[in-house]
């Protein structure tokens, strides 16, 4: 099937409008929402009929609710299963590093080729696929009977890691509706499934061991796949040609890039402890059942949700530094109150819980915010990809190491007690930042991007200009003039 010229340039405000076969409802203005599909077997699948706004939000968290549910079967639970393998902690922490040292090459790949590409749906698919497969390869006992065959398989399991693909499309999605906050409303899906997950994971881990995670992981992979069929997709062809022509590397070199990525890994090894030794350090040490440990997760949704859904107008109510002022300051009382916790004081861990809640939709939605401007969009798959390496994979790889180590050989209460007095220190660098950035009348500085701004003078973003043949359904324009913008930016 040839495709028009009209079809061949991609979205514009000028262009005609697009054959969708049989819909012959469906408005001129609905139809430019959604960019050309390709026509090869995958990229094929019949997703490309005009849908408004709301409906194309609704499916994207439907995609990460499945997404997010089939990861957290594996999860906090990789530390129940090497447990089950009667391995010890300091031989996890290796297993959880070698992990993460291949997600941290492999997701921002995936990312990149995604982007270059302009095949999300693709990429998605087959990776979700080969993770599936590798994932159902930890059951068999003739090949995880050893650390050497837990340690080759786990590690495979983490080396097509596909969130980048998803976070980047939603920010592809902010910017091709022309509105901004769509990342909260999303990702707060993202939090609940991960809380209902963890709850449903522990019951069925307690009753049928490994097998139950098995089965919940297989079904809902597969069914995000499904979903990835009518969410994700294809980039049109000028898309293709700006990725292409634009080189990543030079965003990445400036001062502002550099110090963000830094902040987000020192944020990534605090978090590190938590994510891959909390649930060792409340079994081993303090007796709980793993139905309390996935309980524990679900808690921590309950704070996330509602910070997630208004994080744009806690940004813009506070600044950036003030929100990660106040996630930092949860994540130390957290982690000392772990370093106070005795097996007859358990019950209070789920009030410690609470303050993970807080950190992790605080920070990692400023995360997404930020790193969002630090490059044109057409980069976004990748941008998300390397954040979520940063902050998922470098950061807790090194905490794997060293949180490993001193498990082992000191036990939960010292490391904890270390994470605690570190953060502390975050904590006052932080303060003294918001400090400076008012005295000098920039702390609620706010551009919607930073691109231009680059010392090495790159080649400027795409502007986000509204677009008025796009019509805003009432949920996604509520958001507009909330914040503040700088008039020399």
């Amino acid at each position: 099937m040839e495709k028009s010229p009209a079809d061949a340039g991609g979205l514009g405000a000028g262009e005609k409008s697009r054959s969708y076969g049989s819909i012959q409802n469906a408005s001129e203005e609905t139809a430019k929402l959604r960019p050309l599909e390709d026509e090869d077997w995958l990229d094929s699948v019949d997703s490309s009929a005009p849908i408004s706004p709301d409906v194309e939000v609704e499916w994207m968290k439907a995609l990460l609710f499945v997404h997010t549910m089939c990861r957290s079967s594996w999860g906090r639970f990789a530390q129940v299963f090497f447990l089950s393998k009667g391995i010890g902690t300091f031989r996890i922490g290796i297993i959880q590093a070698s992990m993460v040292l291949i997600e941290s090459f492999t997701q921002p790949f995936w990312g990149w080729f995604a982007d270059v590409t302009g095949r999300k749906r693709r990429v998605f698919a087959c990776t979700q696929g080969a993770t599936t497969v590798f994932f159902l390869l930890l059951s068999i006992n003739a090949l995880t009977s050893s650390f050497g065959g837990v340690l080759c398989v786990a590690t495979l399991v983490n080396a097509f890691g596909n969130v980048g693909i998803t976070n980047g499309h939603i920010v592809t999605l902010e910017q091709r509706l022309q509105v901004t906050g769509i990342f909260g409303k999303v990702r707060l899906y993202g939090a609940v499934a991960w809380g209902l997950g963890a709850l449903f994971m522990g019951i069925f881990n307690s009753f049928f061991g490994w097998t139950g995670n098995t089965i919940f992981y297989t079904g809902t992979s597969l069914t995000a796949v499904l979903l990835s069929m009518r969410v994700l997709s294809v980039d049109p062809p000028k898309d293709r040609k700006e990725v292409v022509s634009k080189e990543v590397l030079p965003y990445l070199m400036t001062w502002r890039s550099i110090s963000f990525f830094g902040e987000v890994l020192v944020a990534g090894i605090a978090q590190g402890f938590v994510e891959r030794f909390l649930f060792i350090y409340l079994i081993d040490e303090l007796g709980a059942s793993t139905a309390l440990c996935g309980g524990t997760v679900l808690l921590t949704v309950l704070f996330e949700i509602p910070i997630f859904h208004y994080y744009d107008k806690i940004e813009t109510s506070i600044g950036r530094g003030g929100v990660l002022t106040i996630a930092y300051i949860c994540y130390v009382i957290r982690v000392f109150g772990y370093t106070l916790l005795t097996t007859d004081t358990l019950e209070y861990v789920f009030l410690l819980e609470t303050m993970h809640g807080i950190t992790f939709a605080l920070s990692y939605s400023s995360s997404v915010e930020y790193s969002r401007k630090l490059a044109p969009h057409q980069w976004a798959a990748f941008m998300q990809s390397l954040l979520y390496v940063v902050f998922f994979c470098v950061g807790p790889g090194v905490a794997s190491l060293v949180g490993g180590f001193v498990m082992q050989t000191y036990g939960g209460k010292p490391l904890y007690l270390g994470a605690a007095m570190s953060m502390s220190g975050v904590v006052a660098l932080r303060i003294l930042k918001m400090v400076w950035d008012l005295r000098q009348g920039t702390y609620f500085h706010n551009p919607e991007t930073f691109v231009h701004e680059s010392p090495r003078q790159v080649e400027a973003a795409m502007p986000l200009t509204k677009n008025p043949s796009v019509a805003q359904s009432p949920m996604l324009s509520a958001r507009s003039a909330a914040t503040p913008r700088d008039s020399a930016a």
